[in-house]
């Protein structure tokens, strides 16, 4: 294999190699099939450490030979044969971990190339050893916590109990005030409704002024279109609807509220019903707020003249994209103002109104069956975990915060990481892959860009524009931008939406447990220091580090600090 490799080296037209060989990625499988191979020999006591080293030296050599063959291609398809090389070249590095259970010197390897960054002068032995000593000790006390729990307590969890328990007598308003939101929304629509039939009546709107094909847009490089205009005045009109508008939308959020001080409902399912109530109130503000757009720039202040006579030419605002529509169907104000135009647009996977949205023209039902059984399945094993790793141990040492040691209190909270971290995964797949791609293809949205890759975020505010984009766009369309369009600094633009995200966190966790405790908000606020520190780490394997530990430890920390104030409380 060695010597076949010494021949790929002196190829001159890969083209022609690629040809010769059977396997689509003959690069990728050779390095892990040879790195894997040297490894082995090195685990059998055999002399591979020379093989080892020659392997890698020739990996680099192939990987300059051929950037070297791409200087006559364009900039941006070399970038991608660069990054695919990088792919390939990690992938055969993740060879050498075969050993990462059973060898501390490849576990060494591992952590001195993710965690150290691979810098031999900078990096301390000691620090090395006793890094490779704490993996070690936290893999094998990993499968102590699962079997200390599975012999000490069995297996109590009930899952089918979890669902009986939402048709309980006691549940029945949970039900009710989750489809009172469609009620909600309809009444939005009812409100913008009278609101045009008002501007009609003062002659403000008629049909010469209607919108039709004559609104440009300016496109961007990514195929996006974005609203470009900024207007002079906003009429009076639009703003008292604003502050009436807003100020249904916060009365809607006091329902659950008033569910937790009459009904004795289940404190997870009244979690659920203010995720829900929360989201409905992202949905119907953003579709007040894109009405308004359409109604000031169509109605007060005029048309801009297209730039081109094109059918396709349409103003789209804040942001809106232009995917997978047809030209000839695109809903214009205040046409979209219809009953099946809103109630789809609450149960879409987006918090964004737009007046056309990207659909598909027909549905995936094997895809749908399999999201749906992963949904299923991913919730009733979230709620055996809850069960069995969180709600049974405190309940069982009758644990109190504050009457407990330090080494007590450090004890628990270590124990939960593993069971939070766990159940905070499988939550996010849950509803990030499973349930929103469900719903956006029983309802044909094309749109399935839910997350980025958050894991390999270098800051706090780089995970939080990351792995809920859903929520992200629409901090940034409705609330980011137009504080720095009022005049504020960016830094102030940001800390005023860590401090809403704050209070919508803290609205999920002490509306369900009756008693505000503001935990949650003091610690996204404190973030923003973490932001800071994180920001002057050079180390990108360091910074990802510490935003991987602060939510490992973090969230068992407000659980146990929660836990303290409901058992005190009681």
């Amino acid at each position: 294999m060695i010597i076949h490799y010494y021949r790929i080296k002196v190829i001159r037209k890969y083209v022609t190699l690629d040809k010769c060989l059977v396997l689509k990625h003959h690069h990728y499988l050779l390095y892990v099939n040879q790195v894997m191979i040297a490894n082995r020999c090195m685990q059998d006591k055999v002399n591979g450490k020379t093989l080892r080293n020659e392997l890698i030296k020739r990996m680099w050599e192939d990987v300059n030979n051929r950037l070297d063959k791409l200087y006559f291609i364009k900039r941006r398809k070399k970038y991608v044969m660069i990054q695919q090389l990088y792919s390939e070249f990690n992938a055969a590095l993740f060879g050498l971990d075969e050993g990462l259970v059973t060898n501390d010197c490849i576990l060494a390897g591992a952590i001195w190339r993710t965690i150290l960054g691979m810098n031999e002068e900078k990096t301390d032995p000691i620090i090395l050893e006793l890094l490779v000593r704490y993996t070690r000790v936290q893999l094998i006390s990993v499968g102590r916590l699962v079997l200390e729990n599975a012999t000490k307590y069995g297996l109590k969890a009930n899952p089918i109990q979890w669902f009986e328990n939402i048709f309980y007598e006691e549940n029945r308003p949970l039900i009710y005030a989750a489809l009172l939101t469609n009620l909600f929304a309809l009444f939005s629509l009812f409100m913008e409704r009278i609101f045009v039939f008002y501007l009609e009546s003062l002659g403000r709107v008629t049909q010469e002024n209607l919108p039709e094909s004559s609104i440009t847009f300016t496109p961007k490089s990514d195929g996006q279109l974005i609203h470009m205009l900024r207007f002079d005045s906003t009429p009076n009109e639009e703003y008292i609807f604003g502050w009436i508008w807003s100020t249904i939308l916060l009365i809607m959020l006091f329902i659950p509220i008033g569910l937790t001080m009459k009904c004795d409902c289940n404190p997870y399912l009244l979690s659920i019903l203010c995720l829900w109530y929360f989201v409905v109130f992202f949905k119907l503000y953003s579709y007040h707020q894109v009405n308004s757009w359409w109604r000031t720039q169509q109605v007060y202040n005029g048309y801009r003249k297209p730039t081109k006579k094109t059918n396709e030419q349409l103003e789209l605002y804040q942001g809106e994209t232009l995917r997978a529509w047809d030209p000839t169907r695109l809903i214009l104000y205040p046409d979209n103002l219809t009953i099946t135009n809103i109630l789809r647009f609450i149960y879409l996977p987006t918090n964004c109104y737009q007046c056309n949205f990207p659909m598909k023209k027909s549905r995936n039902f094997t895809f749908m069956f399999r999201c749906f059984i992963e949904f299923i399945f991913l919730i009733e094993l979230s709620c055996v975990l809850i069960q069995q790793w969180i709600i049974i141990p405190l309940e069982d040492r009758h644990f109190n915060p504050s009457e407990t040691t330090v080494s007590q209190f450090l004890l628990q909270w270590s124990k939960m990481s593993l069971a939070t971290i766990t159940i905070w995964l499988l939550g996010f797949y849950c509803i990030f892959q499973s349930l929103a791609n469900l719903m956006a293809e029983i309802l044909c949205f094309a749109d399935r860009h839910f997350y980025d890759d958050w894991w390999n975020s270098r800051t706090i505010s780089e995970f939080w524009r990351r792995w809920n984009l859903p929520i992200h766009r629409w901090l940034k369309r409705h609330l980011f931008y137009p504080t720095l369009y009022q005049g504020y600094s960016h830094f102030q633009a940001t800390f005023l939406v860590f401090i809403f995200s704050g209070i919508f966190h803290e609205y999920f966790v002490s509306v369900p447990l009756g008693r505000i405790c503001i935990h949650f908000f003091f610690g996204m606020c404190s973030q923003i220091l973490f932001e800071m520190l994180a920001k002057n780490i050079r180390s990108w394997h360091l910074a990802n580090a510490l935003v991987w530990l602060s939510l490992i430890l973090g969230q068992p920390l407000l659980i146990l600090l929660y836990y303290n104030d409901v058992i005190n409380y009681n």
